[in-house]
């Protein structure tokens, strides 16, 4: 199944080099051809028209980074939760993390935190979508081992909880447009505003993410079986289910 998978690896990799050159060449006027002679500018490789060179490596490129990171970041966690749970339904946003991450970063950009440092909404995100995990979990967990079922249940019945609790933090902050906007556009996934530090912020969170879950390969694989027969062969069930 992995070397299948190494084997997918060079075809993902040039249909994303593709559809970023495609999302790129989306400028005003531009082509192609005027996009990787900006590209190459940027790395000193080539000449390219002031004007290209800036709506390319300044305007365009960070966003289309952003949005290729943020991507790879929602593919990889939807994968080690459909792992851990033995269901194709199991994603962030059906277990409420996407909701507590939400809730974090509204409340970082409502109180004004994100305007002070690029760093508020990202870590008021994570921290949103730490306890509500944290939550999900303790409310399924039973004496001497965890339902995953429970599990799926609890994190939909979250979900539903911390989205309220966003719209109304949204809902207070529609007297002040400048706190609103920035808040309806977060949640809908804008990257107009996005920079470079923006795209290291995702790219580290992935690489950290990644990291942290290599040694749990070999348990995930396991877990694809039945709880028995995982544990039968080594695997700490009630470690691999813990948030932490």
């Amino acid at each position: 199944m992995r070397v299948r998978a190494l084997l997918y690896l060079p075809a993902v990799v040039t249909l994303t080099a593709a559809v970023a050159l495609f999302a790129l060449a989306q400028g005003p006027g531009l082509t192609f051809g005027r996009v990787l002679e900006a590209l190459g500018s940027g790395l000193g490789m080539a000449s390219a028209e002031a004007q290209d060179g800036v709506i390319v490596n300044e305007v365009l490129l960070p966003r289309v980074l952003v949005a290729i990171l943020s991507g790879a970041s929602l593919a990889m966690a939807g994968t080690v939760m459909q792992a851990l749970f033995r269901n194709p339904l199991a994603s962030p946003e059906v277990l409420g993390t996407s909701a507590g991450s939400a809730l974090g970063a509204v409340v970082a950009i409502a109180a004004g935190l994100a305007g002070v440092s690029i760093f508020a909404a990202p870590a008021f995100a994570f921290a949103g979508a730490s306890l509500v995990s944290i939550f999900v979990y303790l409310a399924a967990s039973r004496a001497g081992g965890f339902s995953i079922t429970g599990i799926l249940l609890a994190g939909i019945a979250m979900n539903t909880l911390v989205g309220a609790v966003t719209v109304f933090f949204v809902s207070l902050s529609f007297q002040n447009f400048q706190s609103s906007a920035p808040i309806m556009f977060w949640l809908m996934g804008g990257l107009d505003l996005v920079d470079f530090p923006h795209a290291a912020i995702v790219g580290g969170g992935l690489i950290i993410f990644g990291v942290l879950s290599l040694p749990l390969l070999r348990d995930m694989d396991l877990l694809a079986l039945r709880e028995e027969s995982a544990a039968s062969l080594g695997v700490d069930i009630n470690a691999c289910a813990s948030p932490s």
